[in-house]
């Protein structure tokens, strides 16, 4: 029973681990928009589609203003029109604690990514990466240690 719960907490928190990892280079993807748009006198468009030729071609960047208004998102055309995105639950979590992830799927795109936003002043920047097998594989657990423990628990049976 002891092993099974060391089992248990170690793939926890691997994961834990693995999934914090990803939200710091969401994060950092996030600080770079921000800090572009802030010291540019380019248009919001120009600003970020040129940022996102720089960025990993799969992810989805997306403004938002304090309402929930769209205010640009480079894997939508007429972004202008879509819904509010204040009851996204990256949002909810931005809004309460200026940051926040979810996986889910998209509501415009029928994709699934991992959603990063992050809150600065009166805007949301959101980073998102499709979660593919990809990604979900670097999510992932080692199975390393599992095998290892099972090891040690026959070795010692």
């Amino acid at each position: 029973m002891f092993t099974l719960g060391v089992l248990a907490f170690e793939h926890s928190t691997e994961k834990t681990f693995r999934i914090e990892s990803m939200e710091r280079k969401l994060n950092t993807y996030a600080d770079i928009s921000f800090l572009t748009l802030s010291k540019t006198n380019k248009s919001i468009q120009e600003t970020l589609d040129s940022l996102t030729l720089l960025f990993p071609n799969n992810i989805r960047l997306t403004l938002i203003d304090i309402r929930g208004n769209v205010l640009y998102d480079n894997a939508i055309q007429d972004f202008a029109k879509m819904d509010n995105h204040l009851d996204r639950p990256e949002l909810a979590k931005a809004r309460k604690n200026n940051q926040g992830s979810h996986i889910r799927k998209s509501n415009s795109t029928k994709q699934e990514y991992i959603y990063y936003a992050k809150r600065l002043e009166d805007k949301f920047i959101r980073v998102a990466l499709p979660y593919n097998n990809e990604v979900k594989s670097s999510l992932a657990s080692d199975h390393l240690f599992l095998y290892f423990v099972i090891g040690l628990f026959v070795l010692f049976l």
